[in-house]
């Protein structure tokens, strides 16, 4: 579940500070495990382009789907 939780603050931050990450941009977990108090080889994140998804337009604003192949 910490993954989930991972991705929550992730969203929080992006809306309550209007900064949004770009491609190539990458969150350090300063050589430790991102994770807080679990020993994890994953000690950072970084954010690519994907280029499977294309953008919609909803009511409810802009969302992304995975295309069909």
């Amino acid at each position: 579940m910490w993954a989930i939780d991972m991705l929550s603050n992730l969203a929080r931050y992006t809306f309550t500070r209007k900064r949004f990450f770009e491609p190539i941009q990458f969150v350090s977990g300063n050589g430790t495990s991102i994770h807080i108090g679990v020993d994890s080889a994953n000690t950072a994140l970084l954010v690519v382009h994907d280029t499977e998804a294309e953008g919609i337009d909803t009511v409810h604003g802009s969302m992304l789907t995975k295309t069909s192949q």
